[in-house]
């Protein structure tokens, strides 16, 4: 019995983020656009690198809010500071990154985590021959 609390407790400290991906995978899973689906500040997120720096941008109402800050990514923490990468803006963990969607909690905070969905462009069907 002792060693099934053992394993019950050992595994209290993993979280669905560690099941999934190692940290190593996730800045793919990271760039890109994303839309909220539950708990954001915004409407729309960007992540990209443009010449080896790290960009964060979000929109409301298709206007940028936050305009070219910088992030980290430290193990499974994702850092967003202010424009001049020095004030750190959010301190969030990933608790998700699959191909579609990115769940962050920011760390010591007992707000719901934030949900976004990948922004995917639809393909445009080839033209019928004639």
């Amino acid at each position: 019995m002792m060693r099934g609390c053992l394993f019950f407790a050992a595994m209290a400290f993993v979280t669905p983020f560690a099941l999934a991906k190692a940290p190593a995978d996730l800045e793919p899973l990271i760039l890109g656009g994303f839309l909220c689906k539950e708990n954001c500040f915004d409407e729309e997120y960007s992540f990209a690198k443009d010449d080896g720096e790290r960009l964060f941008n979000t929109y409301t109402h298709s206007r940028p809010s936050i305009s070219r800050a910088r992030w980290t990514l430290e193990g499974d923490r994702l850092k967003v500071y202010e424009d001049d990468g020095k004030a750190l803006r959010y301190d969030f963990r990933v608790v998700r990154a699959t191909a579609k969607r990115l769940v962050l909690q920011q760390v010591d905070s007992n707000e719901p985590p934030v949900v976004l969905d990948r922004i995917v462009e639809k393909k445009k069907a080839a033209p019928a021959k004639q």
